[in-house]
């Protein structure tokens, strides 16, 4: 898998392409031997989400929404059959965050809610079951500061109605983590995020 997160990383985004079908080959033939095996399955659904980055790499978002779908039908099967853990609450996040990026990029946004808004309530459910960590706090933050500016693209009234719970809740888990963590990059990169979402700068 990290291949492609390294093939991507320099640009690569063909070769990506090609790692990621491959590494997809191997995980499906596994499936197909073992279908409701824990681990195949979580293979299965990291490559799938794999194939979805290196198309979103390309642009081609409907490859990428195409995938990243089945990545989270993957990851609802491994809970159906084995039950939630901490592991697979946050596969099933990133899943959901993953259709709403590419909804939201192809102009969905009543998808795009909709996937953020459960990954939103799984983050939450995962720290009430299994209890706060830097990583489950960081991934809450990320889910609220998306609704927060995927609220802020619709009329005046509304966005400041819709977005500013979720600014208020990114901003303090942020400040809380970038003040535990003062080493750690990702929280103040989020937090600049969110002030140029703020602006109204959602690049």
């Amino acid at each position: 898998f990290l291949a492609v997160d390294e093939a991507l990383a320099a640009g690569l985004d063909e070769e990506a392409k090609a790692i990621a079908a491959d590494t997809l080959a191997l995980a499906e033939s596994r499936a197909r031997a073992l279908p409701d095996d824990r681990e195949a399955l979580r293979d299965l659904s990291v490559s799938v989400n794999k194939v979805g980055d290196a198309a979103r790499a390309r642009g081609d978002m409907a490859a990428a929404q195409s995938a990243y779908a089945r990545s989270l039908e993957t990851r609802e099967r491994r809970i159906a059959v084995h039950g939630e853990n901490r592991e697979a609450l946050r596969d099933l996040s990133v899943s959901l965050n993953k259709v709403g990026d590419a909804a939201g990029a192809r102009g969905d946004m009543a998808a795009a809610q909709l996937a953020y808004a459960r990954s939103l309530e799984t983050r939450e459910r995962l720290i009430a079951v299994h209890g706060e960590n830097r990583e489950a706090l960081g991934d809450l933050a990320v889910a609220h500061l998306n609704l927060a500016e995927l609220a802020s693209r619709g009329d005046h009234k509304m966005k400041m109605m819709k977005s500013e719970p979720h600014r208020q809740q990114a901003r303090a888990l942020l400040t809380r983590l970038s003040m535990a963590f003062p080493d750690i990059a990702f929280y103040s990169e989020q937090l600049a995020r969110l002030d140029r979402s703020e602006r109204g700068d959602h690049a």
